[in-house]
């Protein structure tokens, strides 16, 4: 809860910061309060694209569906980080996971 504190302070004086929306996001999401972590996501998403995020976006936005639209799924590969690329792999391997029916086309 503190991080989200101190997250929302400094968004207070930076709004087009991105890693307090990220990390407010990210707190929100681990806390399960799924609409709170979208919002900041998104905001962060815009201000820089992240694999990342663009996959737990997709995951909230269609939380529940038996059958999402994976055509949805838009992922940028333009990242130079190391470890965004490997957490955007662990992300989507959850997310493959999720929907163990996924026809072959949807899941390649």
């Amino acid at each position: 809860m503190k991080c989200i504190d101190w997250s929302i302070c400094a968004l207070e004086k930076d709004p087009q910061h991105y890693t307090c929306s990220r990390n407010a996001g990210s707190a929100l999401y681990w806390l399960n309060d799924t609409k709170g972590s979208l919002h900041y996501y998104l905001r962060s998403n815009a201000i820089r694209p992240s694999p990342v995020l663009q996959i737990r976006i997709f995951d909230i936005r269609h939380q529940g569906e038996g059958h999402p639209d994976f055509s949805e799924l838009n992922i940028s590969y333009d990242t130079h980080s190391a470890m965004e690329a490997y957490s955007a792999g662990v992300e989507i391997n959850r997310t493959l996971d999720a929907y163990p029916g996924m026809p072959a086309t949807e899941h390649q």
